[in-house]
């Protein structure tokens, strides 16, 4: 399932703590619910996999900025809309990589105006704005992700209220793929890999996608197909990928089951890409 037009959905989050929550999501057709319950994560679709729209979609809700340091590099001043606005340029030093990003405030009342920051993917912007006060805290009615500086994910906040918290929310539901999440998760390492045999699909060329699990002892266990550009290229790749050995997922030293790895495998004349 891939999506080539825009689509619509919901996604409502009930959230207890950073640990404790639980999310439920449907747009075009896909369904997922997913509860999180400490170091435990249960998910449950109606595909095998999460469109890669979607983990975008989720990645954007993750508003928290990454932690480090926090270095202002530029203030400037700028108007738009009438309003005069105060805005800082800074760069956070996080564990991995650092995240630039651009707080824009209200001159007059400091509020915050909106958050631009550069996403991990080249020439991806996430963008936060119109805000507004939840218990003291701002929050975004408007979150997007620019790709080039054209909208690729659209999300508003409908309604943000606080409730007494339902146990049974943080059930998992039936039939759900568990997954540890810690916080110093590694995930794993592709290590060994075998080439797809064209010899016998009479295929020159070959780009095909898949979603699959990686166990605990680095093997690859259940693969699912997004895209294949000929139905010949499923068994060939089957074969291929059974032999793959990754460096598996770990919590701290423990190796752990990795779900849901997505690669593209790209064979042409000139060559094989894997990424």
């Amino acid at each position: 399932m891939q999506f080539n037009k825009p689509i619509h959905g919901h996604l409502s989050l009930q959230w207890q703590s950073k640990d404790h929550w639980r999310s439920k999501l449907d747009a075009a057709g896909f369904q997922q619910t997913i509860v999180n319950i400490g170091d435990e994560r249960y998910t449950l679709g109606n595909l095998a996999y999460t469109p890669e729209e979607l983990e975008q979609l989720y990645s954007l809700l993750d508003l928290q900025i990454a932690p480090g340091v926090s270095t202002a590099k530029k203030i400037s001043r700028r108007t738009i809309d009438g309003i005069a606005l105060t805005c800082i340029k800074a760069k956070v030093t996080a564990l991995s990589t650092p995240e630039e990003h651009e707080v824009c405030l209200d001159a007059s009342s400091h509020n915050i105006v909106s958050d631009e920051r550069k996403a991990q993917q080249p020439e991806t912007t996430e963008l936060f704005s119109d805000y507004f006060d939840f218990q003291g805290i701002p929050y975004p009615r408007s979150l997007r992700l620019l790709k080039e500086k054209e909208p690729v994910i659209t999300a508003s906040v409908i309604s943000l209220a606080a409730t007494s918290h339902d146990p049974a929310l943080l059930i998992p539901p039936p039939g759900s793929i568990q997954q540890r999440e810690c916080s110093n998760m590694t995930g794993p390492t592709l290590v060994q890999h075998s080439v797809l045999d064209l010899s016998s699909t009479g295929l020159h060329n070959a780009k095909i996608t898949a979603s699959f699990t990686v166990l605990a002892d680095g093997s690859v266990g259940k693969i699912v197909f997004i895209y294949l550009s000929s139905p010949k290229l499923a068994i060939p790749a089957l074969n291929a990928m059974k032999k793959w050995r990754y460096k598996p997922a770990t919590c701290g030293k423990e190796p752990i089951i990795f779900h849901d790895l997505k690669t593209t495998m790209d064979m042409h004349s000139n060559g094989f890409a894997l990424r």
